[in-house]
């Protein structure tokens, strides 16, 4: 048997080990509905640029949280939109002035996502931060939930899964069914003590902490990762019991998808542009052993053309692949009620490795454009 086939097939055990890791810690995990009348204030914090779209709905529903009013606090840093952002903004201030809603706009030097969220945290004035993209849309209990779970002395970050919605055409489904698998993955590995991923849009942090951090954990020669930086930090200075993973849908925020396959190439750059900066063991094996196997899959095919007789070698690899991400991916699918979705799996699961692959070359070293920059 050749080596190349040999390698293949241990890199794909290794993977499916490792899914059914994550696997065994989804179905560990509890469906832990926590809201009660802990009374920690929260900072909600927001770094927006150009979302006039979008924030009229986030800010709304932001104001009909099931929390007092004068229990949180709503701060927005404008990282120098150039649309109707900031005429949004000062308009619900003037429409809810009982909502606590602090706007701050930064000034044509102070660019970027990682220099509006340390505007914030420097303004915020609560001992919990809850963070949010100005595209997404949480449920009335988000703060309640979230704010809970520091009840426990020990939690000092709490993470929180994001879904797409709404999603029409294909490009969307496969943008909802990758964001699930991602769920099923950082939710199974917290589960196991072993903290994966976190995301930006959802994720919650004792105020207290950023004492505590490395001067300069943000990383802000990367023009984004605030999210995975921040939790590698926190698990790494407190321990890796001080991070929690909510299971629970009335804690999950909706986001938008991206309009257009060029839009999510560019968004999958920029996820990876700071992936050469990660430190953490488990997070650099996981994404090591991911691309691996992905690239295998691509791999093998001119081997199969070139040896006929290994093809059901790389028929098992590409079989083991697909149960093992299938299994996880049905329970998430499951529990966030998004079964419809699964139909798209073998299309999806065919076409991944190319883009996965893709992204993770391309994304070290090509420029991507965020938010009318580029990067």
């Amino acid at each position: 048997m050749p080596i190349f086939i040999v390698i293949a097939l241990l890199i794909s055990t290794v993977y499916t080990i490792l899914m059914f890791y994550f696997y065994m810690g989804w179905r560990k995990s509890t469906f832990s509905h926590v809201k009660t009348a802990f009374g920690y204030k929260v900072s909600v914090i927001m770094a927006v640029r150009n979302e006039a779209e979008n924030l009229p709905s986030l800010l709304y529903t932001l104001s009909c949280q099931n929390i007092e009013k004068s229990d949180y606090e709503i701060i927005v840093i404008d990282d120098n939109s150039s649309d109707h952002t900031p005429d949004i903004i000062l308009e619900y201030q003037k429409t809810y002035p009982d909502l606590q809603l602090i706007y701050h706009r930064q000034n044509k030097h102070q660019k970027g996502k990682k220099a509006a969220l340390q505007t914030a945290l420097s303004i915020a004035n609560h001992p919990i931060i809850m963070q949010i993209d100005g595209d997404c849309i949480p449920s009335q209990d988000w703060i309640a939930i979230g704010r809970s779970y520091f009840a426990e002395a020990k939690v000092q970050m709490v993470l929180g899964a994001v879904n797409i919605s709404p999603y029409d055409k294909f490009g969307e489904r496969f943008q909802a069914l990758e964001l699930l698998s991602l769920i099923g993955s950082g939710v199974g590995a917290m589960a196991q003590g072993k903290p994966l991923m976190s995301n930006g849009s959802n994720l919650a942090f004792r105020h207290s902490v950023l004492s505590d951090l490395p001067k300069g954990f943000y990383q802000t020669g990367q023009a984004s990762g605030d999210d995975m930086f921040l939790m590698m930090n926190i698990a790494k200075t407190f321990g890796k019991d001080a991070i929690v993973y909510v299971k629970d849908p009335l804690h999950t925020v909706l986001t938008p998808p991206e309009k257009s396959w060029k839009a999510l190439w560019q968004q999958r750059l920029r996820w990876v542009s700071k992936s050469g900066s990660y430190r953490d063991a488990f997070v650099l094996f996981v994404s090591f052993i991911v691309f691996f196997q992905n690239l295998l899959l691509l791999a093998l095919v001119p081997f199969w053309f070139i040896w006929p007789i290994y093809g059901i070698w790389w028929l098992s690899i590409v079989l083991l692949k697909a149960l093992s991400d299938f299994v996880l991916l049905r329970d998430v699918c499951r529990f966030y009620k998004q079964s419809a979705l699964l139909k798209y799996y073998p299309l999806i699961f065919l076409m991944y490795p190319f883009f996965i692959v893709g992204t993770a070359i391309f994304g070290q070293f090509l420029q991507f454009d965020w938010k009318g920059r580029k990067y």
